[in-house]
């Protein structure tokens, strides 16, 4: 299978011929770049495993691009060295924004909604204005979250194409016309009303809140959403972030002769519940988010499906669970107590380690008061995702210094998995995290801010040390049992 994928891969590296994704080249480079307001390039090799799977998702985006003043364009590297050279082009892919003949360059992650994000951003996306029928019914019949405002009121105009610059709101497409064109299309808009289509619903929803940024972008959010959704990356946005949604969790079972029965009552509930406040979501272990959500949510085969779960993120992660029966009532029930504070909250742990020899330890939640906290040792503690590259590039270093630096007996290295422990107090802003708690005050700790490498490392732990530790020089050239990408391995002598 995997080979079948790559072999997929490349040939649609090969064959770019559809008009969503142009080839460039060195001869039409520039002339492209000069002709066309807003180009997004990715710069390729054929060698470059990375690019065989991102240049089809590339062209994906492409396609699912509305705004037809949006050029999406490939040049390879191999092939077209006069440009690479002049973009200064050292690593691939690389993604570059030119926006009316201006460079941007793109650094974040290669997916769809930052990539289109960061195109509106630069380019000031705004509502479009239309002015015929014909203009209307073609946005219409497009696909896509789109909205239309019938425009009576300029200040409600205004308003409108701000709320359209919204970088929250980047899946959007925003079109405004005089009432009597819209009204025409969409018998239903009134001034100044705003008419909301979905692919998933063939209904038009029209806004009849407050007229303020605020209620409009939550509905807006609200409603991209069935009224029951899967897990899936507009659901991962809303959620799994600081001051996101509620998310309700159904889990259920691989095979259960009363699934529908769950299933219905679930929506029933969500039906009426439904708010801007809360996301109701249904996943199956069988399924790949299911999969990947399992250990956020605390689910292992040891667990009893179905249940619920409703969990939201502030500085940390709140989770709370239900066990019973899942019926219409139960649900709303278990929503209501968890706002009226009536359950504890639940806390997500792996087992206890049986061997954890060192000299990087593993916590987990239930080790991690005793572990971190309740002794008088520096206390070093990477807090990791292990599906992240980054987290694992730099556990290896990570474990580098800790082997390293075993001689000191006051000196602890631990490690814990914030995608399977929970921990109170202790909120987490990214992967890894690493933090200090010195020996003779547990009361503070202190946050790494600098470079993922050796020497800043050991930089930090010399700083904010509360006993004394013998470091040792790391040299250039030392024999370590570590890989690494170039940028993080030591330069020079400490």
């Amino acid at each position: 299978m995997k080979e079948i994928f790559i072999l997929l891969a490349l040939l649609a590296i090969q064959s770019h011929t559809k008009a969503d994704v142009m080839t460039l080249t060195d001869k039409n480079f520039n002339k492209i770049i000069k002709e066309n307001p807003i180009v997004m390039v990715t710069f390729f090799t054929h060698s470059c495993g990375p690019c065989k799977t991102f240049i089809p998702r590339f062209e994906s985006i492409a396609n699912t691009v509305k705004n037809k003043t949006y050029l999406f364009a490939i040049i390879n590297g191999e092939e077209n060295g006069e440009t690479v050279s002049a973009e200064n082009i050292t690593k691939y892919p690389t993604l570059k924004l030119y926006v009316n003949g201006k460079r941007f360059d793109y650094s974040s992650d290669r997916e769809s909604d930052p990539i289109i994000a960061f195109i509106k951003l630069h380019s000031n996306y705004s509502s479009t204005e239309l002015h015929t029928v014909e203009e209307v019914k073609a946005r219409r019949d497009e696909s896509g979250f789109r909205c239309f405002l019938a425009v009576a009121n300029d200040n409600i105009k205004e308003l409108y194409v701000n709320i359209s610059k919204q970088p929250v709101l980047n899946k959007f497409y925003f079109y405004h016309a005089p009432t009597e064109v819209i009204h025409k299309v969409i018998p239903e808009a009134k001034e100044d009303s705003i008419v909301f289509l979905r692919d998933f619903d063939e209904s038009q929803l029209i806004y009849n809140g407050e007229m303020n940024v605020k209620d409009i972008t939550d509905f807006l959010l609200a409603e991209m959403l069935p009224v029951v959704t899967q897990m899936n990356r507009d659901v991962s946005s809303q959620l799994l972030r600081k001051g996101g949604k509620k998310g309700v969790f159904l889990i259920l079972p691989k095979d259960d002769t009363d699934t529908l029965k769950y299933q219905m009552a679930f929506r029933n509930a969500a039906q009426a519940l439904r708010s801007k406040e809360y996301i109701f979501i249904q996943l199956t272990t069988k399924e790949s988010w299911g999969i990947m959500m399992a250990d956020f949510l605390g689910i292992d085969n040891k667990v009893e499906l179905p249940l619920l779960e409703l969990v939201w993120i502030e500085d940390e992660s709140f989770k709370y669970r239900h066990k019973g029966e899942i019926t219409e009532d139960t649900i709303s029930k278990f929503i209501k107590d968890v706002e009226q504070g009536l359950l504890p909250r639940y806390y997500n742990s792996e087992d206890e380690p049986i061997d954890n020899p060192g000299p990087v330890y593993k916590v987990v939640t239930g080790t991690f008061y005793n572990e971190v906290i309740a002794n008088e040792y520096d206390v070093i503690v990477n807090f990791y995702d292990d599906y992240l590259k980054k987290s694992n590039d730099y556990m290896n270093i990570f474990e580098y210094l800790a082997a390293s630096l075993k001689q000191n007996p006051r000196l602890k290295f631990v490690k814990i998995d914030v995608t399977k422990n929970d921990i109170e107090g202790h909120p987490i802003k990214g992967y890894p995290t690493i933090k200090f708690f010195p020996g003779k005050n547990k009361s503070v700790s202190y946050v790494y801010e600098g470079k993922l490498d050796v020497y800043g490392t050991v930089d930090f732990i010399a700083s904010k040390s509360s006993h004394q530790h013998e470091i040792p020089e790391f040299i250039e050239g030392e024999d370590q049992v570590i890989t690494l990408d170039e940028s993080m391995l030591p330069k020079t002598d400490l």
